[in-house]
């Protein structure tokens, strides 16, 4: 059982009450991201009511609910501060970034799902798998590209490196899955694309 900080929000204005239950939903949504990094594991909801215009319903949910374990050294969290604090600054922030939402759950999900296994492979895979869907939500909200050129700039690059492929003297179907792939620049690597991550956020850090 996770006891959830209550999250005080400024009035949205006037609205009806299914508009609300839907913004409430999206709060939700962007606070279960933020409880499955805090704790590292997956989180669903078990009730929710809602109330209004006379009536009120109740909910339940089916999920599977892990068993509590004694939690090891080696397993805390590297949070430092008030858990509260730190989920009533992260929420709105989280919250801007709607369109990228489903992203970074994914990128939590596979964080979180990494502790869950004692093999090294599958705790690896789970990881990269994570890292991979947090920069394409970073370069999303950044507006990055992936290739190593950008694409009017890459068009006399291609002209010449294809001039270049026709003067090499290879074969005729060596050479042409050569020209195919040069149809457009090539994409920066894993490793490149989270570094250029990790210098944008470097200015943040402390030991």
């Amino acid at each position: 059982l996770v006891d959830i900080p209550a999250v005080e929000i400024k009035p949205l204005g006037t609205m009806d009450q299914d508009d609300f239950v839907t913004r409430a939903d999206d709060l939700w949504f962007s606070l279960r991201i933020l409880i499955a990094f805090r704790y590292r594991q997956y989180v669903s909801q078990l009730m929710e009511y809602k109330e209004g215009s006379g009536r009120r319903t109740q909910t339940w949910h089916l999920g599977a609910i892990e068993p509590k374990e004694k939690r090891r050294d080696a397993d805390t969290p590297p949070f430092y501060g008030n858990t509260a604090r730190i989920f009533a600054r992260a929420l709105p922030a989280l919250a801007r970034y709607r369109a990228q939402r489903e992203l970074l759950h994914g990128a939590v999900y596979g964080y979180a799902e990494s502790f869950k296994t004692s093999v090294s492979e599958s705790h690896l895979t789970s990881c990269v798998e994570g890292l991979e869907r947090l920069v394409c939500a970073f370069e999303e909200i950044k507006g990055l590209s992936r290739d190593t050129v950008e694409r009017k700039a890459w068009r006399p690059i291609a002209k010449a490196l294809k001039r270049a492929v026709d003067e090499a003297g290879i074969d005729a179907q060596t050479r042409g899955r050569l020209k195919r792939s040069l149809s457009s620049p090539a994409p920066l690597s894993l490793q490149e694309r989270l570094e250029r991550m990790a210098t944008t956020y470097r200015r943040y850090w402390s030991e």
